[in-house]
């Protein structure tokens, strides 16, 4: 072997080289770089995560693979979205990728993150809720999801206990345009943290008692069709995270494998 290849291969993180021989992806530099940034940060054993551009996972078949020390999730592409260059694609019907339940449970806290990028400016009926639970009955049920009708452009993120309607925390944010990325951040008792791209931190009170004991990731919901949209990046963290690492995550996955896709 070329020893200046050997080098590169030596220098790859373990964990990211062991991703990349299970999940066929190519981009190992981009993952590795990712992976070493997260452990920095403290979050790589809460942490699961699913890159889901073509070159950061398997790139085809219905199989994408997960990346984090928190658990192994291996999410199923349903009813044929596709893998691209800027992530898989969702065309707002019924395709959607089933990432199943995230163990442990809810408790304490939770932090979500999700890379999208819509590509029709159509308006849509319903609520493209594109990380949440599916039960519950009405949207604001659901446990964790993200609310953004193409009409509007308006991102509004909610909590709630999958239960009741009433039971439920949102913060509204202001309009936006793709590609964007959004952290979500909330812990019973304390506050619920928004992060829309490179915006501000919106903190406010969270006063439920209790979250769902249990988070089904996906990126189509029954509450409504979301928009097609290119999906980029969807990840879980067993942790409550303060403004400064919240921010620090998305320098570190605008940096790394967020590269290309235009990030403000």
């Amino acid at each position: 072997m070329n020893p200046a290849v050997s080098k590169i291969l030596r220098s790859i993180d373990p964990d990211a080289a062991r991703f990349c021989n299970e999940s066929g992806a190519t981009d190992r530099r981009g993952l590795s770089a990712f992976a070493r940034g997260v452990k920095a940060l403290g979050l790589w054993d809460s942490m699961v995560c699913w890159p889901l551009r073509k070159s950061q996972n398997a790139g085809t078949g219905t199989s994408a693979y997960s990346l984090g020390g928190l658990a192994s999730h291996t999410g199923t592409l349903t009813n044929g979205p596709t893998w691209g260059p800027d992530g898989v694609f969702c065309d707002g019907s019924d395709d959607h990728i089933a990432f199943g339940d995230i163990l442990p449970p809810l408790e304490a806290g939770w932090t979500f993150f999700l890379q999208w990028e819509k590509t029709d400016s159509t308006a849509v009926s319903g609520y493209p809720s594109l990380f949440g639970r599916t039960d519950g009955g009405g949207a604001a049920n659901h446990a964790y999801q993200i609310n953004s009708r193409n009409a509007s452009l308006d991102l509004t993120p909610v909590m709630g206990d999958g239960v009741s309607a009433s039971q439920s925390v949102t913060i509204t944010q202001s309009s936006h345009t793709a590609p964007n990325f959004e952290i979500l951040s909330a812990k019973i008792g304390g506050n619920f943290l928004s992060k829309f791209s490179d915006g501000a931190v919106i903190s406010t009170a969270c006063t439920l008692g209790t979250f769902h004991t249990g988070v089904v990731a996906g990126l189509f919901l029954s509450g409504g069709n979301p928009p097609p949209a290119n999906y980029a990046m969807a990840g879980v963290i067993a942790k409550v995270l303060d403004s400064a690492t919240i921010s620090s995550l998305y320098t570190l996955y605008k940096s790394t494998l967020g590269d290309g896709l235009s990030l403000p």
